[in-house]
């Protein structure tokens, strides 16, 4: 029986782009699945990789993606950001109490975005995947690009990949950047980090 695992993540973290690295590069028969569920983060019968990122950047991209029709969104922002950064504080949380589990491994946001294949073959490794390694691919960002533009992934308010961001969602960021509801998240966010890098 092949292996089974999570790519986890809060919304707008990266678990979709990941999951298109993983649909790309295998060649073995490990499967996977992509969502959001931080309370199974710590269950020792499934292994998760989860993908964090700075809550400044995905709390502004959430707010964009689900909120952005209506027509206030820049002045009611505060009215979801407490509820969407409870769900975030929810996987930080769950990555720093179980770190160094053998059914976790954290990924850093950035650190996916710009290096995928390292951050493919960490996965492999700490989950003794049936896949095999990979190195010396060229251009593996555009080739994770076509796949997800093959399934209808890539779109202005849901894209998946960097890209230019609208007049709106720069709004809605500014808003997010100078609020004080963000300094906890941030602070947690950063010893996560730390700790990963360590």
């Amino acid at each position: 029986m092949y292996k089974h695992f999570l790519v986890n993540a809060f919304p707008r973290s990266g678990s979709v782009f990941f999951a298109s690295v993983f649909n790309i590069f295998k060649t073995g028969g490990a499967q996977f699945t992509s969502l959001h569920l931080p309370h199974i983060i710590g269950n020792d019968k499934v292994d998760n990789a989860v993908v964090i990122r700075d809550p400044y950047e995905c709390i502004s991209s959430l707010l964009y993606k689900n909120h952005s029709d209506q027509h206030n969104i820049v002045n009611d922002y505060e009215k979801y950001m407490p509820i969407h950064l409870d769900e975030y504080m929810v996987y930080v949380n769950k990555c720093i109490e179980f770190m160094g589990s053998p059914h976790l491994y954290v990924s850093d946001f950035n650190k996916l975005i710009n290096d995928p294949v390292s951050e493919f073959n960490n996965v492999v490794e700490k989950f003794s995947l049936e896949y095999d390694k990979k190195s010396g691919l060229e251009n593996p960002s555009e080739k994770i690009k076509n796949n997800m533009s093959n399934f209808n992934m890539l779109n202005d308010k849901d894209g998946h990949m960097p890209r230019e961001k609208s007049d709106l969602r720069k709004t809605i960021e500014d808003k997010v950047y100078s609020s004080n509801l963000m300094s906890e998240a941030y602070t947690e966010y950063k010893k996560l980090i730390d700790n990963i890098k360590n």
